[in-house]
């Protein structure tokens, strides 16, 4: 008893001792030589060798040999996937197949006793847990290495990060576009290590300007048969301009290497810096002409005031208000009302598709052509085909409008009605009762078909208002991308619609701005109510 508690005694202290030989060695090689020492002292047996395969090969290499003629053929064991030992009775050896977690695989073949005596089990499983020693020192090898090479690594990536932003640094310094590419250049290669770099700026059919570093540098020819990753590139165009930076034959310890996605990222941060420095200037230019089209579209803008309605005119008997909230400086959106004689009036409001000062032109446009039009005795249907024709032959075919014109005999309360696709207008009636203006047909300018717009009549009644609006207020979105709609507006219209038009539209541009809180303006906003007095 005494005797195999001082055996156990020994060997669990050999297993300690091992582990921390082995957790201290540096490379393969040494863990190989240290284990297999450990492993015959412990056992007492002639000699131990090592052989290794790694996931991705075919055959066993030896890593250590204290008998180099006892070698096994071991391509049986290349599929081995899980622990093995075999006794190989001809060599009075045993092979231990330690199959490891990362795919790689180790042999430990272990001789005969030297004292000639027969392998116990008490030997087999001391041989057991010895393999397992091995299969945790070699994992704990492996996160070393592994950590080792990740801190290596972090250390390359930050160095390149603190390059990469000095190089920033210098470059949107740099004001003059040729020493800005020389220096683009030059850093690129330092960063990634490259033995050269090319820069080939192409403009049209003239001759390329070439940039190299070092000076008089010419890339190498790669031979046949090399796979490797020898060049990497990027290219980018500015005014007409193609930029190209090319990089060659990345420079290692162990000679020349293949480039890799990092570069690739490298490359292309130093090709940014580049473009944004040689369009600084540009930039510059630009904002110049900026404020010169930021006059222009105001002049623009106080035109098209000139054109929508600075007083309405007075209807005895009604009241009439408008409102135009432009997204931008000038904007598509028309409203008007035009006295035709005999107490009756043209209200008009229309929206353009677009914005800007093409929308803009587009209502300069419609305005003079309604005037010339409405100085005729004419039908809104006439109106509305004469209208389409204009607009369509004379503009491109994303432009059209919708439009909704109503004539009122403010004798009579009589309301004739078109609506060319617009948002149909909202009729209130005394009681708060709600009906709408319906489409009579496509929008103006849309398209030429000899298609015909279909009108409505109605009466307005004391106390009954008219409301007409574009789809700035419907579809008004806050911060969340939900719109107004119409639930809201006719609510909202049907609740209030009895007090003065003035007073009513103040109101609706109060709840549509509440409603978008801090969301920019998307659309045109243009509205105009009628209502007949009691």
């Amino acid at each position: 008893m005494t005797e195999i508690f001082e055996r156990l005694s020994f060997q669990i202290n050999a297993f300690q001792e091992g582990f921390e030989i082995l957790s201290e060695s540096k490379t393969h090689e040494e863990f190989a030589k240290n284990f297999c020492h450990i492993l015959r002292g412990s056992l007492s047996v002639s000699f131990v060798n090592l052989y290794f395969r790694s996931g991705g090969e075919d055959s066993f290499t030896a890593v250590f040999e204290q008998n180099a003629s006892a070698k096994p053929d071991l391509s049986p064991y290349s599929d081995t996937t899980s622990f093995r030992m075999d006794m190989l009775v001809s060599e009075c050896c045993m092979l231990a197949i330690i199959p490891h977690k990362n795919g790689d695989t180790s042999v430990v073949l272990i001789g005969s006793k030297i004292d000639g005596s027969m392998v116990t089990d008490h030997d087999k499983i001391s041989i057991q847990i010895f393999v397992q020693l091995l299969d945790n020192a070699y994992q704990s090898l492996c996160m070393q290495r592994a950590e080792k090479k990740l801190l290596f690594s972090l250390n390359h990536r930050l160095l390149q990060m603190n390059n990469l932003i000095d190089t920033g640094i210098e470059l949107s310094g740099n004001s003059d576009k040729d020493s800005l590419l020389h220096l683009a250049l030059e850093r690129a290669v330092g960063l990634t290590n490259a033995s050269g770099g090319r820069l080939v700026v192409k403009y049209g059919k003239a001759a390329p300007e070439i940039i190299t570093f070092p000076q008089e540098f010419k890339p190498a020819r790669k031979k046949r048969g090399d796979d490797r990753v020898r060049s990497i590139e990027i290219v980018f165009n500015f005014q007409n301009k193609k930029h190209r930076f090319q990089l060659f034959d990345k420079e290692s310890r162990r000679g020349i290497t293949d480039f890799d996605e990092t570069d690739q990222l490298l490359i292309e941060a130093v090709a940014r810096q580049a473009r944004a420095g040689i369009e600084n200037k540009f930039l510059q230019y630009q904002a110049l002409e900026m404020e010169k089209v930021k006059k222009e579209l105001s002049i623009a803008a106080t035109i098209q005031q000139k054109i929508l309605p600075d007083v309405l005119p007075q209807i005895p008997g009604y009241q009439l208000a408008g409102k135009n909230l432009p997204a931008i400086e000038v904007c598509g959106d028309y409203y008007d009302c035009i006295a035709l004689g005999d107490d009756k009036y043209a209200l008009i409001m229309a929206d353009v598709s677009g914005k800007g000062i093409p929308a803009a032109l587009l209502v300069s446009s419609l305005q003079a052509a309604l005037r010339v039009y409405l100085e005729t005795d004419v039908s809104l249907q006439d109106l509305a085909e004469k209208l389409n024709k204009l607009i369509y032959r004379s503009t491109t075919p994303e432009k059209y409008l919708t439009m909704t014109m109503c004539v009122l005999d403010a004798a009579t309360g009589h309301v004739e009605a078109l609506n060319a696709g617009h948002n149909p207008p909202l009729i209130r009636k005394k009681d708060g009762t709600l009906t709408t203006v319906k489409p009579g047909g496509i929008p103006i300018g849309m398209a030429d078909l000899g298609l015909t717009w279909r009108t409505e009549s109605f009466k307005l009644d004391r106390g009954d208002s008219l409301l007409f609006f574009t789809d700035g207020i419907t579809e008004a979105m806050n911060l969340v991308e939900s719109m107004y709609e119409d639930e809201r507006l006719e609510s909202i219209y049907q609740g209030n619609g009895h007090q003065s038009p003035e007073v009513f539209l103040d109101l609706l541009i109060r709840d549509v701005q509440k409603f978008v809180g801090s969301a920019e303006q998307s659309d045109d906003i243009t509205i105009m109510c009628l209502l007949r007095d009691e």
